[in-house]
C-alpha cells in the first residue's frame, strides 16, 4: 500500500537514454506489469539528483501504464561519473539479455571508455591504458571484458552487427539462433563451380538461392550448357523462362539473356509465345535453352497449353517450336533441348521416348545432332507406394532425363 505522506516524483526522461533500454518484448512487459500491480515495485527506479531516469525505463512506463504515481520510495539517487556509461552497463548486466544483445549494447561503451582514457591521461607519460587506442583489437578486448566473452566472438557479433540480417538479428537477441552460426553463414565463400567433364551430370535437385517453380531446371544444369555451347557475350534465349533461373545464370557469366514466356514471373521475363514466333530482338542467337513442359508430368501446374493437351499435341508443338528457333539461330548457333522420356502412368504404361522421337524432328528440320546427355532426376519424386508397386509388377522406376544439343545451320 502507498503511503499517503509519501511525496510524488515527476520523472525526467532523456530520450538518448530511453534508447539505450528499449522496450521490452510485449509479454515480458505484461509479466511485469502484472507483478508490479500483485506485489509492488520490486526493484528501485534509479534516477540522477535531477530526477532523470538512469535504470528503470520499462518499470516506469509499467507504473504509468497501470496509473500508480512514482514515489519517494520508489526511487533512489545516484550520481554516477558518466551517466551513459552507467546505463549501458546496466543494460548489459541484464539478467535476461543474450551475449549478442549484450554486445551489441555494448558498442557504444567503446566511445566512453577512450574519451575517459584519455581525460585521465591528460600529458602524463606514465600511465598504459590500452584502451586509448583506436585499433579494432581494443574494440574487441574492451566490449569483452564487459560482456564476459572471448574477442573472437566479439569480432564475430560485430561483423553480424554490421551485415546481418535483422531477421538474423532478433533471432540472436532472443537467443533462437548462435552468434557462430550466424557469423559463418554470412563469411562462407561461395565454392568455385566445377563443370561437369562427363556427359552425365548427377544434379537432380534445385540450389538454395532458386526460386521454387513447376519444372524448375537446375542452375547446374544452366551453368554447364551455357559454359560448354556459348562464349562471353553471346546471345542466350530461353522461350519457356519460367522463373527465369537463365537470365541469372547469363547476368553471373557475362552473357546477354532474352527471356519470354506466355506467363512472365519477373520484370526481366517478357510476354511472348514461342508458338506464334519470336521477335526480331531474338535473332541472331547463339544458344537456346528449352525446357518444355513435359506432356502430362505436372501439366496442372502449367496454363492451358498445347505442350500438355496429349503426347501427340506435345510433339506437334515441339515441331512448331523447333521450326520458329531455326531460323533465328546464329550461323553454328545451338539449341539444347531437356527432356525427359517417360512412361504414360508413374509405373506402368506406354513408353514415350520424347529424346528419340524429337531428335527425329529436329533432323528433319535440319538441325544435326551434336551431343546426348544424361542429366538424371532424383528418386525423391517417388512416393512409397510407387516404389511398393514397382516391386510388387517387377517394373523399373523411371530417373531418366536427357538433354540433346542441336547444331543449326552453318551458313
Amino acid at each position: 500500500m502507498r503511503n499517503p505522506e509519501d511525496k510524488v516524483v515527476l520523472i525526467n526522461i532523456n530520450p538518448a537514454y530511453q534508447r539505450v533500454w528499449g522496450r521490452l518484448p510485449k509479454a515480458e512487459y505484461e509479466a511485469l506489469k502484472q507483478s508490479i500491480q500483485m506485489d509492488g515495485l520490486l526493484e528501485k527506479l534509479k534516477v540522477n539528483p535531477d530526477n532523470v531516469l538512469l535504470d528503470g525505463h520499462n518499470r516506469n512506463q509499467a507504473l504509468s501504464d497501470l496509473g500508480l504515481p512514482v514515489t519517494e520510495d520508489l526511487v533512489e539517487i545516484i550520481e554516477p561519473e558518466n551517466e551513459l556509461l552507467y546505463i549501458i552497463r546496466s543494460q548489459i548486466n541484464r539478467r535476461h539479455a543474450t551475449k549478442y544483445h549484450r554486445i551489441e549494447n555494448a558498442i557504444p561503451l567503446v566511445e566512453i571508455e577512450r574519451a575517459l582514457a584519455k581525460e585521465r591521461q591528460g600529458t602524463r607519460t606514465d600511465l598504459t591504458f590500452p584502451k586509448i587506442l583506436g585499433n579494432v583489437g581494443d574494440t574487441n578486448e574492451i566490449i569483452g571484458e564487459y560482456v564476459g566473452t572471448s574477442h573472437e566472438l566479439v569480432r564475430q557479433a560485430l561483423y553480424i552487427v554490421e551485415y546481418g540480417s535483422e531477421e538474423d538479428k532478433i533471432a540472436l537477441r532472443i537467443g533462437t539462433k548462435r552468434i557462430h552460426n550466424i557469423w559463418s553463414k554470412l563469411t562462407k565463400k561461395p565454392s568455385e563451380f566445377e563443370y561437369d567433364i562427363y556427359n552425365v551430370w548427377k544434379v537432380a535437385t534445385l540450389d538454395p538461392d532458386q526460386d521454387h517453380y513447376p519444372g524448375q531446371t537446375p542452375k547446374h544444369i544452366i551453368k554447364n550448357l551455357i559454359y560448354y555451347y556459348s562464349n562471353a557475350g553471346d546471345k542466350v534465349l530461353d522461350p519457356m523462362a519460367g522463373s527465369g533461373i537463365t537470365g541469372t545464370v547469363c547476368e553471373e557469366m557475362g552473357r546477354t539473356a532474352i527471356l519470354y514466356d506466355i506467363q512472365p514471373t519477373n520484370e526481366n521475363i517478357q510476354t511472348n509465345d514461342i508458338l506464334q514466333g519470336l521477335p526480331e530482338e531474338a535473332r541472331d542467337t547463339n544458344l537456346v535453352i528449352l525446357d518444355p513442359p513435359y506432356y502430362n508430368l505436372l501439366a496442372e501446374d502449367y496454363p492451358e497449353n498445347a505442350f500438355t493437351e496429349s503426347y501427340e499435341s506435345f510433339l506437334e508443338a515441339m515441331e512448331q517450336t523447333l521450326r520458329n528457333l531455326f531460323h533465328i539461330l546464329d550461323s553454328g548457333g545451338n539449341v539444347a533441348i531437356i527432356l525427359k522420356p517417360m512412361n504414360t502412368e508413374m509405373v506402368s504404361g506406354a513408353w514415350l521416348d520424347m529424346t528419340f522421337d524429337c531428335v527425329k524432328i529436329a533432323e528433319k528440320i535440319g538441325y544435326t545432332l551434336i551431343k546426348r546427355i544424361c542429366a538424371p532426376l532424383s528418386t525423391q519424386q517417388f512416393k512409397a507406394h510407387n516404389v511398393v508397386q514397382a516391386k510388387e509388377r517387377r517394373v523399373m522406376l523411371n530417373t531418366l532425363r536427357d538433354i540433346v544439343v542441336l547444331r543449326g545451320l552453318t551458313k
